[in-house]
């Protein structure tokens, strides 16, 4: 159960991130720091992805993106030579 928990923490963390990631260039802090800063919290953001797939498992995961991907529409050849 435990295990459940720290993978939905990491989860939520991913989206944190990445708004951290587009706050950053707001921020009144040096260009060199912004440019480091910007990267640091994407990978950042990815490895808590992953780390929270290895807690979670390939089940839900899978669910999770699912709910967030965009649904293809299929266009029938006749639909497409008009």
């Amino acid at each position: 159960m435990m295990k459940k928990q720290l993978g939905y923490a990491f989860l939520i963390g991913v989206p944190l991130f990445y708004v951290l990631a587009a706050i950053v260039p707001f921020l009144p802090v040096d260009v060199k720091i912004k440019g480091m800063l910007v990267p640091a919290l994407i990978v950042i953001a990815d490895v808590c992805f992953y780390i929270a797939a290895l807690f979670l498992g390939k089940e839900v995961i899978t669910k999770i993106k699912n709910k967030f991907s965009r649904k293809k529409q299929t266009v029938s050849v006749d639909e497409q030579v008009k």
